[in-house]
């Protein structure tokens, strides 16, 4: 993948790494090629004069084929971009409208385990109510941690201010929700099953 400088007359920016001059080349094998099109378009926006009369762009190079074609997107697209601000600014919303309702619903359901907690510690149960008292406190707990996730997840696209490559680092970390492993802090007799 690599960028060049050229004109519609097939004439490019060239290299002479030994002189350490920038010249016009009339074939592309002369070309200079950027490997990053930042770098690319930071040399011709400070293009010397003698080269300002060129009508120079960046192109991206199709290495194999040593042709070249345009960076932008030849069909129209499906849809405008105001459409898509206004999805994108829908869906900030709508995030922060969840986040806020999980917060809420977690606590209530950490108030809930509090007051499980607090009956397996004040009572004397027989086995069928300390039973009770643990799957209510297992089914609170689930209901806590998928509250959790989702939230984490919503931190994670939240945090990606929706950049392509923060969205895919987002989408990963999301993935490797899944492979999560719970280490013990004291009891890790417990974990030994």
């Amino acid at each position: 993948m690599a960028y060049v400088i050229c004109n519609d007359k097939e004439q490019y920016i060239a290299h002479d790494p030994i002189k350490m001059i920038y010249y016009v080349a009339d074939n592309i094998e002369e070309a200079k090629k950027w490997d990053k099109i930042v770098k690319a378009n930071n040399y011709a926006r400070s293009m010397p004069k003698q080269f300002k009369g060129y009508n120079f762009a960046v192109k991206y190079v199709v290495q194999q084929e040593h042709q070249i074609s345009g960076i932008s997107h030849k069909e129209n697209l499906p849809y405008t971009i105001p459409e898509k601000m206004e999805e994108l600014l829908a869906l900030s919303e709508e995030l922060d409208s969840r986040r806020l309702y999980l917060l809420q619903e977690i606590h209530n359901v950490e108030l809930e385990i509090v007051d499980i907690e607090h009956a397996a510690e004040f009572y004397n149960l027989n086995a069928a109510q300390g039973y009770k008292i643990y799957k209510m406190l297992h089914d609170s707990r689930i209901k806590r941690r998928e509250m959790k996730d989702e939230l984490e997840q919503i931190k994670y696209l939240q945090s990606a201010h929706l950049v392509r490559k923060e969205l895919n680092t987002a989408k990963r970390s999301i993935s490797g929700m899944k492979n999560r492993k719970y280490g013990a802090r004291i009891n890790k007799e417990l974990f030994g099953v």
